[in-house]
């Protein structure tokens, strides 16, 4: 179980960097425009010169437009980062479940691995639940089920909330809200605009915060 968890925690710190590294990268290029002394219509490509990047010259903008595509560059960071933190636990939990199966435990000892890859996340949260023995703090799987709904909403249907999670959100005792209020910063709703979410790095946190609290809950369980 160490190699499964350490395999996680390797993963989750990478990603963690390169989300904060982005975010600095984006804010720093704000503080720079913000400081360069440009004509009113002036275009940016003559700032950009130096950069090796394929696809540079599209940022050939005014510095309104540019502060602007920056401003918008969190919302589209975190539609990537947030599923892509849910996938590194997905595999925390189908790796726990192959070791499962290794000690020979009952309800999974005749799965294949091809069984295991195709597993949806419930039913592997429920192999995890009988044979450990244990269920997650319930602030802690119910912020994880608005997660995991935010997900399925930014792959699926473009980032748009639907009823569904907010509903769910909205309907949470009120510690349920208060916790991920203060992992991200603000409300789940004040992240709605136009019938859209809008994140910030607030919603990136948050996400990693609960997936790293469940992959301890598992790992402080097994035997």
């Amino acid at each position: 179980m160490d190699n499964a968890y350490s395999k996680f925690t390797d993963a989750r710190i990478k990603a963690n960097d390169a989300m904060i590294a982005l975010l600095i990268g984006s804010r720093l290029s704000s503080i720079t425009i913000h400081g360069l002394d440009l004509s009113e219509g002036e275009l940016l490509k003559a700032y950009f010169n130096e950069i090796n990047l394929q696809g540079h010259e599209r940022f050939n903008l005014t510095s309104s437009e540019a502060l602007r595509v920056l401003s918008d560059a969190e919302n589209h960071l975190a539609y990537m980062a947030i599923p892509y933190t849910l996938s590194i636990y997905e595999r925390f939990v189908r790796d726990v479940i192959k070791i499962l199966k290794a000690s020979e435990c009952d309800s999974i000892k005749l799965m294949r691995d091809d069984e295991i890859r195709d597993l949806k996340l419930d039913k592997m949260h429920a192999i995890i639940f009988t044979e450990l023995k244990i269920r997650f703090d319930p602030i802690d799987d119910g912020l994880f089920n608005v997660i995991r709904q935010i997900r399925n909403r930014i792959m699926h249907s473009g980032g748009t909330s639907g009823s569904h999670v907010i509903s769910e959100y909205k309907n949470m005792k009120k510690e349920y809200k208060a916790e991920w209020e203060r992992l991200a910063g603000r409300p789940l709703t004040s992240a709605l605009k136009d019938g859209r979410f809008v994140f910030n790095d607030g919603e990136l946190f948050a996400t990693l915060a609960i997936c790293q609290r469940l992959v301890n809950q598992i790992n402080q369980s097994t035997p």
